[in-house]
């Protein structure tokens, strides 16, 4: 297989990222579910989220692995695995993702 070498761009860009995700990457250790998509979170280093997924999982652009999400009874089959919300098919968020989420910054992670 012929690895591709990045840019000097798309070398600053992946290293960014790498640092804000390790930055930020503390895992849930407590999941409530608190209404429809929506989710009590508490962190590995005590800070608490009540985050609503709805917008997220209904966006025209979030991607068709989440149309799975917008149906309530599977939504509502998340567990908490090794710090990671997960589903029955093994899909999850990054916890880094969870731990910045503030209002709308999940359209941050829109498929562009």
């Amino acid at each position: 297989m012929i690895e591709k070498k990045m840019t000097t761009a798309e070398k600053a860009e992946s290293d960014a990222y790498l640092k804000w995700e390790h930055d930020n990457m503390h895992f849930v250790v407590k999941m409530e579910h608190v209404g429809p998509y929506t989710l009590h979170l508490t962190f590995d280093n005590g800070v608490e989220k009540v985050i609503n997924f709805h917008d997220f999982v209904f966006h025209p652009d979030a991607g068709r692995q989440y149309h799975k999400l917008q149906e309530p009874a599977y939504f509502n089959q998340v567990s908490l695995e090794d710090g990671h919300l997960t589903w029955p098919n093994h899909w999850d968020f990054n916890p880094a993702m969870l731990y910045t989420w503030e209002g709308e910054s999940w359209k941050k992670w829109l498929r562009p």
